[in-house]
């Protein structure tokens, strides 16, 4: 007589996710960041996913730390914690080219600098611990959009760059800069000085190339570009240069040929949205507003100063603005 074995089926255990592996550049003289906020930061990050802590010590740093996480298969996600100029070292460091998102670690940005322009353009609180509560979910989940950069030269950037009055103003303040990021009241002191220095009225001195126009180039006062809206902010208010400007598009600019003390008083009302019953305080004519494009080059008449991201780049004669397609993947 045979006797039957029952033997249980072996239940298979169930198996941990797999931890994301990531690396958080930390810039410690951030104006909003401080130790105790680094430390809770950090403890939220290592409840989820495995985190290498790097602090910056000086400019460049940044870059020369992200340098080395270029390699997806080593690193899933770069965490930017800090301002706008922390992000743009970071993202300057990954190497980065047209469709390179898909070979590069995801980008995440925790802003805890004193404006952090693209992480509220893409709805982050203004609040370095507030803003990772809502952005960590993405983090771990890899919740991302593949977004366009712009180049200006040999420096890549996230939302802003320009020739003339903008870079002569960030180069101002950089010159009186000591410590954290000088107040918005300083900002409109120096612009009102760069205006009076100039009798109140900046006029054409560089002539703008567009890649692929068939229209003549464009004499221009000063150059704004734009690959996302809002530009910059005054405090809590958006300043909508470029509204139409998106990340997953092309480059924006405004290239006004004049640009007096008037014009610059009603651009900035209509930036911030006090345009009277609805109408255009200033005509796209008069910005000489190019929406979507691909390229074009700056030639100055004589050094100008140029900024990418709020960061001073010299003085230069010749500019060349590019667009790289699906750069990085952006945690969101």
């Amino acid at each position: 007589m045979t006797t039957r074995v029952h033997v249980e089926p072996i239940q298979a255990r169930p198996t941990e996710p797999t931890r994301r592996r990531g690396v958080l550049i930390v810039n410690p003289y951030s104006s909003g960041m401080t130790s105790a906020r680094e430390r809770t930061i950090v403890r939220a990050l290592r409840e989820h996913l495995d985190v290498e802590v790097r602090r910056t010590e000086r400019p460049g740093h940044a870059t020369r730390m992200a340098a080395a996480l270029t390699d997806r298969s080593e690193h899933d996600v770069v965490i930017a914690c800090g301002g706008d100029g922390t992000a743009n070292e970071v993202l300057n460091g990954l190497a980065l080219g047209n469709d390179t998102a898909g070979e590069r670690p995801d980008f995440a940005i925790i802003p805890a600098g004193g404006t952090n322009v693209l992480a509220r353009s893409v709805g982050h609180p203004n609040h370095p611990v507030k803003a990772l509560k809502v952005l960590i979910d993405g983090i771990v989940a890899g919740r991302t959009r593949t977004i366009n950069l712009g180049t200006m030269d040999e420096r890549t950037y996230m939302f802003s760059a320009g020739v003339g009055l903008d870079g002569e103003l960030i180069k101002r303040m950089d010159a009186r800069r000591s410590g954290r990021r000088p107040s918005d009241l300083a900002h409109l002191t120096q612009i009102l000085g760069l205006y009076a220095s100039s009798r109140f009225s900046f006029t054409d001195t560089m002539t703008v190339h567009v890649e692929g126009s068939t229209t003549p180039d464009l004499r221009a006062a000063f150059v704004l570009v734009g690959n996302t809206t809002p530009m910059t902010y005054v405090g809590n208010f958006a300043m909508h240069m470029m509204p139409e400007a998106s990340l997953e598009g092309g480059l924006d600019f405004v290239a006004p040929q004049r640009a007096n003390a008037a014009f610059a008083i009603r651009n900035a009302m209509q930036s911030l949205g006090f345009d009277r019953a609805k109408r255009r305080l200033v005509s796209d004519e008069k910005l000489q507003l190019h929406h979507d494009v691909a390229g074009f080059t700056v030639t100055c008449e004589e050094p100008t100063a140029v900024q990418a991201d709020g960061e001073y780049l010299g003085d230069r004669t010749h500019i060349t603005f590019g667009l790289l397609r699906n750069a990085v993947n952006l945690v969101v």
